[in-house]
């Protein structure tokens, strides 16, 4: 008799799959208290799938070693209604609807969100926090807020933003100070390959709050699209007097409207230690160039407002007087994207720059700026296979046993390769087989493994432990 092993648990259901070297679950879930447990409980590795519909009152806390992810089940739009409360390391979210909003807590680490959406983001601490594309807005008189909680608590630590959309935060008081991004003291912060577009006071808010007295440390800011503020802000980018930065790298931007390090009107001012602004394109004016800031290759333009002097910082930097569009597609819409006779075009700094623009699309001879006007396209994605699923024996005698599969193609396939115990038996050639024979005598446990593949790309490797 043979017996398989099967995982069983209330709420649950569960397919092993993975390489055979190490086995992945694929649980899937279907209500909030279930998806709690999974986040809580579930080994290292382990795919938390949630059914699609809307969840609430979510607080997760992980218990268990090793990471998670937590993803919707296939075609399925999860949506979280309020906000969600992340006291746990290690999880992964992917295309996930947070209309709440979510929160990292003190100290939390290794937390990534993909492709998610929401109404803000909250890193209250959070350390090792990525959010990578997706997008956050519309919200009224919140914000997205990257700080510490309070005095002597963790300060957010190595946050990267990359290829998010923040857009259309307002106010509906005229005191409210309502930006799109507000970040204080944090060490090691990158955004880059993001737009601010529609935001009420300021794009991105760099500035000081009681909760800590560090300075930012290890910032960069490169191929972001700042659009103009639409609610009674001056600037897209606000760098306050009052805190303090070391290590900075503001290059390769499209500024809308000025961004504004500002030099302080009274009393000894913050220092702003190796600040550099390299290669950016956008409106600025010369009363606003910083002495501790090291300019270098900007392309600036003053707006066609005659009471302003453009701004030409640094000796390298190109001053535009009387100009109102230095060559964008659209600047009313935040489309930043360079028009053939740009000024900007091979602007930038020609010895150190991103190796892709704001779109992936490769540099050479740096335009000033988030865009690449005659960038190389980015190279194709790489094809991704789909595993086979559902793995299961169908009959068996002496000394084998058969494994039978499902299979949906998301592209045409040469046929499968099939594993024992995490080694290559024999590889098929019929993309619409569907079951094989293992040599597996009675007595003995085996891991038997199926992968698709084709002449370019393999699948992972799905498996089933076996015990006779």
């Amino acid at each position: 008799m043979i017996r398989y092993l099967a995982i069983l648990a209330a709420g649950f259901a569960i397919a092993v799959t993975g390489a055979a070297a190490q086995t992945q679950a694929t649980v899937t879930v279907s209500t909030t208290a279930a998806l709690v447990q999974a986040v809580a409980n579930q080994p290292d590795g382990t795919i938390i799938e949630v059914t699609g519909g809307t969840y609430s009152g979510v607080t997760l806390r992980r218990t268990t070693a090793g990471s998670v992810a937590v993803q919707p089940t296939a075609g399925a739009t999860v949506r979280f209604s309020d906000r969600v409360e992340i006291y746990s390391p290690r999880v992964t979210f992917t295309r996930l609807d947070f209309a709440g909003g979510w929160v990292v807590w003190d100290g939390v680490r290794d937390n990534q969100f993909i492709n998610t959406t929401g109404k803000y983001l909250y890193i209250f601490g959070g350390i090792n926090t990525s959010v990578i594309g997706g997008s956050y807005g519309p919200s009224a008189n919140t914000y997205s807020f990257i700080s510490a909680t309070a005095p002597g608590a963790p300060v957010p630590t190595n946050i990267l933003i990359d290829g998010v959309t923040f857009h259309d935060y307002t106010r509906t008081t005229p005191d409210g100070h309502t930006e799109c991004l507000h970040a204080v003291s944090v060490q090691t912060f990158t955004i880059r390959n993001s737009r601010f577009i529609n935001c009420a006071v300021m794009d991105l808010f760099l500035t000081i709050n009681p909760n800590s007295p560090l300075p930012f440390r290890n910032l960069t800011i490169e191929n972001n699209f700042f659009g103009r503020t639409i609610q009674g802000g001056f600037f897209s980018m606000f760098v306050d007097a009052r805190q303090s930065f070391e290590n900075v790298v503001v290059r390769f931007n499209s500024f809308a409207q000025a961004p504004i390090f500002e030099v302080a009107e009274t009393g000894t001012p913050k220092p702003l230690v190796n600040f550099v602004v390299d290669s950016n394109l956008g409106e600025q004016w010369g009363y606003m160039c910083n002495p501790q800031v090291v300019y270098r290759n900007n392309v600036w333009f003053d707006g066609a407002r005659p009471v302003s002097t453009v701004a030409k910082c640094g000796a390298t930097d190109i001053g535009l007087e009387d100009t109102a569009d230095p060559g964008w597609v659209n600047q009313a819409t935040t489309d930043l994207h360079l028009k053939a006779g740009s000024v900007a075009i091979n602007r930038g700094n020609q010895s150190s720059f991103p190796v892709a623009d704001i779109d992936g699309d490769g540099r050479s001879a740096p335009d000033a700026g988030a865009d690449e006007l005659a960038g190389t396209p980015p190279p194709p994605p790489p094809v991704v296979l789909a595993a086979p699923t559902n793995l299961r024996i169908t009959a068996s005698n002496r000394s084998t046993v058969t494994l039978a599969w499902d299979y949906t193609a998301t592209v045409p396939i040469t046929g499968f390769r099939f594993y024992v115990n995490g080694v290559r038996v024999s590889t098929g050639t019929n993309p619409a087989q569907r079951s094989t024979r293992f040599g597996v005598k009675r007595g003995t446990t085996a891991t038997l493994g199926v992968a698709a593949y084709t002449a370019t790309a393999s699948s992972i490797t799905s498996s089933l432990q076996v015990v006779r």
